[in-house]
C-alpha cells in the first residue's frame, strides 16, 4: 500500500512540475513582444528613445516649456503647462497628468495603416523613489492590461525592459520614453562638485569724516 501511495505522489509531483514549466520558462502572455530599450541623453535637452524589438527610434529636443519629437512611430510636439503634459502629432494624441507618485496617461493611437482601428491607452507610470533628487533619479513602473514595463536610471539614461502586446504597441513604448525625458528635464540641476567659489562681495568704500575745526580765538 505504501508503495502504491508513493507512486501516486511521485506521479502528481511530476505532473505539477510539467504544468509549471511553461510558466517558468515564459512568464509573458502569448502574443506579446519583449522590450529592451533605452532613453539616452546626448546633449542638454536632447534625447534618443529606441527599442530594437519594436523598431522604436525617437529623437526628442526640449526647450523651455516643450519639446519637438521626430522618428518612428511618433512625430509631433510635447507641451508642458504646470503638472500637465500634452503630446500632439502623427501617430498619437496624449494627455499626461503629473501627480506625487508619477504620471497618469490617457492617449489615442492612430496607426499609420488606415485599415487598422484606433486604439485607446490608459495607464499609470508610477515613480519608485523621489522625483526631486538629481543625484538619485527614480525608477518607474508601468503596468497595464497590455504592458508590463520597468524603467531603471543609469546616470543620465534610462533602460526600458518588460513586454507589451499589440494593443500597447510601439506607440505606447515611445510615449513611455517621452514621459521619461520630461521627468528627466524636470529634475533640479545637481550641484557641481568643486565648483567655482562664490564671487566676493564688493569692497566697501570708506569716506573720510570731516570734523569741523573751530577758528582760533585771538586775545
Amino acid at each position: 500500500m505504501r508503495a502504491i501511495l508513493a507512486t501516486i505522489a511521485a506521479t502528481w509531483a511530476a505532473a505539477a512540475t510539467l504544468a509549471a514549466a511553461p510558466l517558468a520558462a515564459d512568464a509573458r502572455p502569448a502574443g506579446s513582444t519583449f522590450v529592451s530599450g533605452r532613453v539616452s541623453r546626448s546633449l542638454a535637452g536632447s534625447y534618443e528613445v529606441y527599442d530594437p524589438f519594436l523598431g522604436v527610434s525617437q529623437r526628442v529636443h526640449w526647450s523651455a516649456n516643450g519639446a519637438s519629437v521626430s522618428g518612428f512611430p511618433l512625430s509631433g510636439s510635447l507641451s508642458r503647462t504646470g503638472s500637465f503634459i500634452r503630446f500632439f502629432g502623427l501617430g498619437l494624441d496624449a494627455d499626461v497628468r503629473e501627480w506625487a507618485g508619477g504620471y497618469h496617461v490617457t492617449a489615442t493611437v492612430y496607426p499609420r495603416d488606415p485599415r487598422q482601428p484606433h486604439r485607446r491607452l490608459w495607464f499609470a507610470m508610477s515613480a519608485l523613489g523621489r522625483t526631486d533628487d538629481p543625484a538619485n533619479p527614480p525608477s518607474f513602473s508601468v503596468f497595464d492590461t497590455g504592458a508590463s514595463l520597468t524603467l531603471r536610471p543609469s546616470g543620465k539614461d534610462y533602460s526600458i525592459s518588460g513586454w507589451v502586446d499589440s494593443s500597447f504597441g510601439p506607440e505606447g513604448v515611445a510615449l513611455v520614453g517621452l514621459i521619461a525625458t520630461a521627468a528627466s528635464e524636470k529634475l533640479p540641476q545637481a550641484p557641481q562638485p568643486g565648483g567655482a567659489a562664490p564671487a566676493p562681495a564688493p569692497a566697501r568704500r570708506y569716506h573720510p569724516i570731516r570734523v569741523p575745526v573751530a577758528a582760533p580765538r585771538w586775545h
